[in-house]
C-alpha cells in the first residue's frame, strides 16, 4: 500500500485523474481537501470536484454514486455504461456510519467498477472531534482504513474518494496507509491560462479582454484569484466594458486583504521605473536579467544605509513583476510555537496567491537573522527557528515558485550566511549628486509640484552634500515650505540651497559601516552601481569619491580593505 501523499499539478484536474487511475491500480482511497471551493479546467470545461471525478469515470463507463450528510445518497450515471442505483437501506435518518457500511457492501456485490464519492466530508469528520476520535467519526475513519487494505476493492475496480470541501481532513485520516492526499489551493498559471482561454472562446457568454491585456497577461494578473471569480468578471465584460488589469487588481486586492488579515497586508503603491524612480542602476540591470528567464523566481537581498531606496526598490520589483507586494506583519511572538504558525500560515499564503513578492526588511529581521548572532538574545531559540524554516522554504531555487523575495536591511552582516549564500546580494549606496538632482525632480513630479528645472543639481553643485535618497526627498518638501512662505510661484534654486544649507544628517560611522557591509556581501560585480551604470552607457560610472580606497582601478572591490576597515569599526563600537 502507498504511504499518504500529496499531489499537486500545473493543471489541478490532473492531478484528480491522475489519482483516480492510480486508485484504480493500487486501491488507495483519494482525500481531497478543496479549501478553496473552486471550479478547475477539465477537458475543455470549468467543473468542480466531484463533477471532474464523474466525468472522468463516465469516460471509462464508470458510475458514480455520491453520498454526503446533508442530502443523503444519488447516483449519477456514465452514459453508455451500466445503471446503479441507490442501495435499499439509506434514508434520510440512516446514521452515516450505517449508510457508508451499505454503500461499500454494495460497491463489493457489484459486478461493474463504480466510483463511491463520500462528499462534505468536513460534515462527516468535523475537525474538532478528530484529535479525540469516538463514536461516529472514529467509526468513520475505521470504515475508511478498511477500504485501503481491502483487495477486494482494487480487484473490482473501485474507487472510493473523500472530498472536503470547507476544512482540511486531518492527519488521524490522511496519514492512514493506502491514502492518496490532494491539496487543491488556488489554480496555477497555466490552468488559469487555460481557462481564460476557454472563456474568451465561450460560444454562449465570452470574456472580453481590454486591448493589449492578453491571456497571456490575463493569467499572470489573477494569480490570487479563483478561475471561478474570474467566471463572474467574464459575466460583467462586454465589448463596451471589457477586463482590464486595473479591475483584475482590485478585485485581487479584496481577496489579499481576506487571505492576509491578521499576518500580513498588501502594499498597493505602484512604483515605475523612470517615472517614479531614478537612479539605482543596480536594480534596472537586476530587473533587465531577470526579463530574460520570466519564470524564474527573484532571490534578491538590498543592502545598505537607510534611506538608499531598498524599499521602493522593493515596490518597483513588484511593478515591474506586475505581482503584489506583501509585507509580513510581526510574525514573532513571545510565546513557543506560536511565532511558527504565524510564519508557516504566512508563507502557505504567499504560496496560495503567487505570483508574488515579499517583502522582509528590518522589522521581521527573526525571519532571515543570522541564527548564531541571534541565539544569545533569544534564550527560546524562536529567530533561529524561523530563520532556519524561511531556509527551508526558500533556499531551494525551485522551491516557492511563483513567489519572489526580497531581504531588506540595513546590516547586511546581520543576516544569516546561509540565507544571503542563497539570495543574489545588491548593494543600494548614498548616490551621486546627479542622481540625487535627478530624484528631487522625480519627486517633485510625483507629488506635483513645481521644481524650477535644473535648480536641484545647480544647487548641489554649488553646496555638494552626501545625502540618501530620503535626505533629497527631505531637502526638497523644506525647499517647497521656503517657496510657499516667500510666495514663490515655483521651488527655485534659492530655495533649495537655502535648506541644503540648513540641513545637517551627517554621515556617521553607522552609515560608514552600513555602507561597507552592503559593498562585502555584494554577490556580483555588475551589481555595483558605477559598475551596472557603465553596462547601461550612463555617466555615473565612477564610485563615490570617498569609497575609492576600497575599490580597485578596474571598478572591483578591494574586499580585504573593506573586512579590515569593518573591522576596526566594530572594535571602535566595541569600546
Amino acid at each position: 500500500m502507498n504511504e499518504a501523499t500529496t499531489a499537486i499539478a500545473p493543471l489541478r484536474a490532473a492531478a484528480l485523474v491522475g489519482a483516480f487511475d492510480g486508485s484504480q491500480l493500487d486501491g488507495t482511497v483519494i482525500a481531497v481537501n478543496d479549501q478553496s471551493g473552486d471550479v478547475l479546467a477539465h477537458d475543455g470545461a470549468l467543473r468542480d470536484v466531484l463533477r471532474v471525478l464523474a466525468a472522468h469515470a463516465a469516460s471509462k463507463l464508470i458510475p458514480t454514486i455520491v453520498y454526503c450528510l446533508r442530502s443523503g445518497a444519488r447516483a449519477l450515471q456514465a452514459p453508455g455504461g451500466p445503471t446503479v442505483s441507490v442501495p435499499a437501506g439509506i434514508g434520510d435518518r440512516t446514521p452515516p456510519t450505517v449508510a457508508i457500511d451499505v454503500l461499500l457492501e454494495y460497491c463489493l456485490r457489484s459486478p461493474t467498477p463504480i466510483l463511491l464519492v463520500l462528499d462534505w466530508a468536513d460534515h462527516l469528520l468535523p475537525a474538532d472531534q478528530l484529535p479525540t476520535a469516538n463514536g461516529d467519526t472514529a467509526r468513520i475513519i475505521e470504515q475508511l482504513a478498511d477500504v485501503a487494505a481491502n483487495p477486494a476493492f482494487r480487484r473490482g475496480g473501485h474507487v472510493v474518494a473523500v472530498l472536503s470541501r470547507g476544512g482540511s481532513l486531518g492527519p488521524q485520516l490522511t496519514q492512514l496507509p493506502g491514502f492518496s492526499v490532494l491539496n487543491l489551493g488556488l489554480p496555477g498559471h497555466a490552468e488559469r491560462r487555460t481557462a481564460i482561454e476557454q472563456m474568451l472562446n465561450s460560444p454562449r457568454r465570452p470574456l472580453v479582454l481590454a486591448p493589449g491585456f492578453d491571456a497571456a497577461a490575463a493569467a499572470r494578473a489573477t494569480g490570487a484569484l479563483r478561475l471561478y471569480d474570474i467566471s463572474v468578471m467574464r459575466e460583467h465584460t462586454s465589448p463596451e466594458h471589457p477586463l482590464t488589469a486595473e479591475g483584475v487588481r482590485e478585485r485581487a486586492q479584496a481577496v489579499f486583504e481576506r487571505a492576509l488579515q491578521g499576518i500580513a497586508r498588501v502594499d498597493t503603491t505602484r512604483v515605475v521605473i523612470g517615472r517614479d524612480l531614478v537612479g539605482l542602476p543596480q536594480l534596472r540591470v537586476l530587473l533587465e536579467d531577470h526579463a530574460l528567464d520570466p519564470e524564474a523566481p527573484l532571490r534578491v537581498g538590498f543592502y545598505g544605509p537607510a534611506g538608499t531606496g531598498k524599499s521602493i526598490g522593493a515596490r518597483a520589483v513588484a511593478t515591474s513583476l506586475d505581482a503584489p507586494l506583501i509585507l509580513p506583519e510581526t510574525l514573532k511572538e513571545q510565546w513557543v510555537g506560536a511565532s511558527e504558525r504565524n510564519a508557516v500560515r504566512f508563507l502557505a499564503t504567499l504560496e496560495s496567491l503567487k505570483p508574488a513578492v515579499t517583502l522582509i526588511d528590518d522589522q521581521n529581521d527573526a525571519l532571515t537573522a543570522d541564527r548564531e548572532r541571534s541565539s544569545h538574545g533569544d534564550p527560546n531559540g524562536i529567530s533561529g527557528s524561523l530563520t532556519g524554516l524561511f531556509l527551508d522554504r526558500f533556499g531551494d531555487p525551485t522551491g516557492m515558485a511563483g513567489v519572489h523575495l526580497v531581504i531588506a536591511s540595513n546590516y547586511a552582516r546581520r543576516i544569516d550566511p546561509a540565507m544571503k549564500s542563497r539570495i543574489k546580494c545588491v548593494p543600494f549606496l548614498p548616490p551621486g549628486l546627479d542622481d540625487l538632482a535627478a530624484q528631487m525632480e522625480a519627486a517633485a513630479r510625483s507629488r506635483s509640484w513645481d521644481l524650477e528645472p535644473g535648480a536641484a543639481l545647480q544647487a548641489l553643485l554649488e553646496h555638494p552634500r552626501r545625502l540618501t535618497s530620503r535626505d533629497a526627498v527631505t531637502v526638497l518638501a523644506e525647499a517647497r515650505t521656503r517657496a510657499l512662505r516667500a510666495r514663490h510661484p515655483v521651488i527655485a534654486g534659492s530655495d533649495v540651497v537655502e535648506s541644503l544649507t540648513d540641513y545637517n544628517p551627517g554621515i556617521d560611522a553607522a552609515v560608514e559601516r552600513q555602507t561597507l557591509e552592503a559593498l562585502e556581501a555584494t554577490t556580483f560585480t555588475s551589481h555595483l552601481p558605477w559598475m551596472a551604470a557603465r553596462r547601461l552607457g550612463e555617466a555615473s560610472t565612477q564610485p563615490p569619491t570617498e569609497l575609492h580606497e576600497f575599490v580597485h582601478a578596474d571598478g572591483s572591490l578591494d574586499r580585504d580593505r573593506i573586512t579590515e576597515r569593518l573591522n576596526e569599526l566594530e572594535a571602535q563600537r566595541a569600546r
